[in-house]
């Protein structure tokens, strides 16, 4: 399964999770339900992170540039180099010839000295 059917099946889940809490209301303990649609959200979100987007179709936003207060840039491809690197999320918007392709940039693992 590549990233966009997985996050299809976590919508699925959330979907039947969400209509079969509504149908058993007052019958079963709703918070036990929730939890499993938040974790399934979570995934959603991890997931699209680190799908690859093409510029022209899906423009990076404010959000999608923005992690553990890392700000502004998003990993894009740039057709001049022939590379992947860090590049503004307003540029990235501005130029889609420049950077036909981007992805939100990868949380790095903390590091101790």
């Amino acid at each position: 399964m590549n990233n966009s059917e997985l996050i299809k099946y976590c919508e699925g889940r959330i979907a039947y999770l969400e209509s079969f809490v509504e149908a058993y209301t007052g019958i079963i303990n709703p918070l036990r339900y929730e939890e499993k649609t938040k974790a399934y959200k979570d995934i959603i979100r991890e997931l699209s992170r680190t799908r690859i987007r093409v510029t022209a179709e899906e423009k990076p936003k404010k959000e999608d540039a923005t992690f553990d207060g890392y700000e502004w840039y998003v990993m894009a491809q740039d057709v001049l180099y022939n590379c992947w690197g860090e590049t503004p999320f307003e540029y990235v918007a501005k130029n889609e010839k420049e950077y036909p392709h981007w992805t939100c940039a990868p949380q790095l693992p903390e590091v101790t000295p």
